[in-house]
């Protein structure tokens, strides 16, 4: 069972990547190139981060408002905040930050302030959110994770945003210091490691 969930996703993912790939290279207006290091610290520091974000900010959400905004519905953790694909879809939000860079870079509006890269995670998770979520659905019947406000077909909601922004300003400092830091080849499996015991305990 579980292998055939995995399999799912890794259908939907080689659907997703390329495409992600593809648009962001239009924007740069060129091919991008990839890095192995810096891609992997991306990837390797996104699923990290996010992970734990994501599960926190779920339960908080529920603790201050009284009322859930989504849950999990295949392979659920952290009280169905959280998944156990996580390592598997979290290090692929981390690639489109490290394409998002370099299509900012290219055009001379790379922005280097938490708010602004906040406000665009806020932004651009939803989005991500609708093509992963809606490509499931799609072609499997059944939602990875459920919205309870319909506001946008349960596969994200507009309430979704402050938390993204939040969890995209946190993820800023994180990569910065990542990218800044003394080369390692160790570091982003370190990193990895660090996510999976964090989906592990939950």
């Amino acid at each position: 069972m579980i292998l055939l969930t995995v399999g799912k996703v890794a259908l939907v993912t080689s659907i997703a990547i390329p495409f992600l790939y593809l648009l962001h290279s239009r924007l740069a207006g060129r091919w991008l190139v990839i890095e192995a290091y810096p891609l992997l610290l991306y990837m390797s520091g996104a699923f990290l981060v996010m992970a734990i974000m994501e599960a926190s900010l779920g339960y908080m959400h529920t603790e201050a408002l009284g009322w859930r905004l989504w849950e999990y519905r295949i392979l659920p953790n952290h009280h169905g905040y959280g998944t156990d694909l996580g390592p598997i879809t979290w290090p692929w939000y981390g690639f489109h930050l490290y394409l998002l860079d370099q299509v900012l870079r290219a055009r001379s509006l790379h922005a280097r302030g938490p708010v602004v890269r906040g406000g665009m995670t806020g932004l651009d998770g939803p989005l991500l959110e609708i093509l992963g979520n809606g490509l499931f659905l799609l072609i499997f019947g059944q939602y990875v994770f459920y919205y309870f406000p319909g506001d946008l077909g349960h596969l994200t909601s507009v309430l979704v945003i402050p938390h993204y922004a939040l969890a995209g300003m946190v993820l800023y400092f994180i990569v910065r210091g990542l990218r800044d830091a003394p080369k390692s080849w160790s570091l982003p499996p370190a990193l990895y490691f660090t996510g999976v015991c964090f989906v592990v305990v939950g």
